[in-house]
């Protein structure tokens, strides 16, 4: 029998740093045609943010395992791998 984590609820958590404030969430997704609506609605909720980083992965094993990271056009490829590693935690 196959065992893997899931995410059960929306999740959210905010830590500031040198002036700036980095928000995250979490949302348990299960395609993913879910992720765009998702993001565009956070965008509209804040607004004033700057940059968007995201990472999914949709599926369980191997042969039906969907992932995808966005830097948002940043230059920051460390933010985006630590996002990724977390999930796959």
């Amino acid at each position: 029998m196959d065992f893997y984590k899931t995410i059960d609820y929306v999740s959210e958590g905010t830590i500031r740093e040198k002036g700036s404030k980095f928000m995250a969430y979490l949302y348990p997704i299960y395609a993913e045609n879910e992720v765009k609506p998702i993001v565009e609605q956070l965008k509209k909720n804040h607004r004033q943010a700057s940059h968007w980083c995201y990472a999914y992965r949709v599926g369980y094993a191997q042969n039906n395992l969907k992932t995808r990271t966005s830097d948002d056009g940043g230059v920051d490829a460390l933010l985006v791998e630590t996002i990724f590693d977390t999930l796959n935690a």
